[in-house]
């Protein structure tokens, strides 16, 4: 095994911040933070530092065409992942538009047989059902003939999505993706369900300068933040820039969260929310949301994330406890 060593820390820096502990600078250095305003992102995250959601170049397309679906009534298909990620990122899109009124549907393929993204066979049954906007979370960027063959039934998709750009984009009316070239957002690493919290903030931020019926109020989506941290956390991304953001303050929702099936989830695993931490999340919570379907489907984890009966929470909690032993 071959050891590589970081260079240790210059002594100006230590001498340039004698209120940080040694060791916690040169931990900094090996992350490459050494200005002030690196070294305070990093170690006290503020939400205040979000970055503006339409920063998206095409998060304005977006919102607008989720607007006029909702204005005229028409059926919308939320389109998802089996993992913790993607069925956290479909409960925070479909909360969202559920509460703004929507007629929203909701799909997450089986992880045997069909697999990740969409799948033909849902695109044929997507048009009998005469959807008429489709949007997907933690998935669809790989799906440029699906989508083609929707843009030709005349059903628009929004792509929300967080994988690597392939060599040609689906024909989406929009792609909420910081990982594609050119996608105009700063924090490339997002999990799905970042990019789902990223779009629930424009909405927000858009029913506010449109006249519309219903009108949720100003920091509705911090509540989602919980779920946010939680995908985040089960799907190993990196801890830095804006993820440390929605961490920080997704865990602190997480501890008071209003979400039944949350609640009850913990109580099963016998997490105590006073001292919830990241290694609880990764090791107790994600594991058994990813457990659903992996012993059953997907929708056992989302019907516990988005119901409002708490009897029901501690049964399904229960039954995600037995498959994730």
């Amino acid at each position: 095994m071959n050891w590589k060593i970081k260079p240790q820390i210059n002594k100006e820096i230590i001498v340039k911040y004698p209120e940080i502990n040694p060791i916690i600078l040169q931990l900094l250095y090996n992350r490459n933070l050494t200005e002030q305003q690196a070294i305070d992102a990093f170690l006290n995250p503020n939400y205040d530092n979000l970055y503006d959601p339409f920063l998206f170049k095409d998060m304005t397309i977006a919102v607008k065409r989720i607007f006029s679906a909702l204005q005229n009534q028409e059926k919308i298909l939320i389109y998802g992942d089996y993992d913790a990620d993607g069925v956290c990122s479909t409960a925070i899109v479909y909360s969202i538009i559920k509460s703004l009124g929507g007629e929203v549907d909701i799909y997450i393929p089986f992880r045997e047989g069909e697999g990740y993204g969409i799948n033909a066979k849902v695109v044929d049954w997507i048009i009998q059902q005469k959807f008429n906007l489709v949007i997907t979370v933690d998935c669809g960027i790989s799906n440029k003939q699906e989508i083609q063959t929707l843009k030709e039934a005349e059903i628009d998709t929004i792509v929300t999505d967080h994988h690597e750009q392939p060599l040609e984009l689906p024909p989406a009316l929009a792609i909420i993706n910081p990982a594609v070239k050119n996608s105009g957002y700063p924090a490339v690493k997002l999990a799905g369900a970042g990019v789902a919290f990223k779009l629930a903030q424009a909405i927000i931020e858009w029913q506010n300068k449109i006249d519309f019926p219903i009108k949720l109020p100003v920091g509705f989506e911090k509540w989602l933040l919980d779920l946010t941290a939680i995908a985040t956390i089960g799907d190993i991304m990196p801890l830095i820039d804006e993820n440390r953001i929605l961490v920080k303050y997704g865990l602190i929702v997480l501890r008071k969260t209003k979400n039944l099936g949350l609640r009850a989830l913990m109580a099963k695993a016998k997490v105590n929310p006073a001292n919830l931490d990241t290694e609880e999340v990764n090791f107790q919570l994600a594991p058994r949301l990813n457990a659903a379907s992996r012993m059953d489907h997907a929708y056992t984890s989302l019907r516990l994330l988005v119901t409002s009966d708490y009897q029901e929470a501690e049964e399904i909690a229960e039954d995600l406890n037995k498959f994730n032993n």
